[in-house]
């Protein structure tokens, strides 16, 4: 397995997804090579997959051990050419309930969260507080710094999260557990990336994208008025 670039839009988009081999295996001993060394959210991924099928046996292995195996399994990754690639519905699904499985949530909906990056060293929306004051004061709308919550309570979060907010980043990965109402993704006018939308596509999910300001030599920037405007927008047409 490739460990991903340590972020969870990887691991989940690139890597867990193609675990999605084991449910044609189902009943049948299968040992899964996964590096020596996991992250938390790999580590989550790992031992649920181990709960939800009990013959799977994880053997950890570094980069460039070998094996010798009667028959190995080498399941393929979706093509991409721009951006990242489409996931088959089925296979989205199958990363949530990986993550999801015997997590309960905890607590209300949520019906529009925020996810801020304003603690983060890059890709930073300087204006934020001009936005979450605008989108506070027409709805109920709750703001987290994800990187602050342990990843099994981020899965935890999300379950209860109807419309999923923020800027392009790692943590809008998190449409997977939500309810699936809506993504919208604010991006700086200089980004042509297609993850989010192509994983909106894939969890059957409304999406929206609304670009501010070119960005700084850090990814910083900013949004005007009417850029702003058009977030209340689309959260007004996905809010249930």
């Amino acid at each position: 397995w490739w460990s991903g670039s340590g972020n969870i839009y990887h691991w989940n988009r690139d890597v867990l997804s193609r675990a999605f081999a084991l449910t044609a295996y189902a009943g049948q001993p299968v040992i899964l090579a996964v590096p020596k060394k996991l992250d938390p959210y790999q580590e989550h991924a790992v031992r649920q997959l181990c709960q939800l099928y009990p013959l799977v046996k994880p053997t950890g292995m570094d980069f460039g051990d070998r094996w010798k195996v009667e028959t190995a399994i080498v399941p393929s990754q979706a093509p991409n050419t721009v951006g990242s690639g489409l996931l088959h519905p089925d296979v989205a699904d199958f990363v949530r309930h990986i993550n999801i499985y015997d997590v309960t949530p905890e607590g209300p909906d949520i019906p529009i969260l925020y996810i801020s990056r304003l603690n983060c060293s890059h890709r930073r929306l300087l204006n934020e507080p001009e936005l979450l004051k605008r989108l506070q004061s027409n709805f109920e709308c709750t703001v987290v710094h994800i990187e602050e919550l342990a990843y099994k309570e981020q899965v935890r979060l999300m379950q209860r999260v109807g419309v999923l907010v923020g800027v392009y980043g790692a943590g809008l990965t998190h449409l997977y557990f939500t309810r699936r109402h809506g993504l919208i993704e604010i991006h700086n006018g200089d980004s042509k990336e297609t993850h989010f939308m192509t994983l909106a596509a894939s969890c059957r999910s409304p999406y929206a994208q609304i670009q501010g300001s070119l960005s700084d030599p850090r990814q910083d920037f900013s949004m005007s008025n009417q850029q702003m405007d058009q977030v209340v927008e689309a959260v007004g047409r996905f809010v249930r």
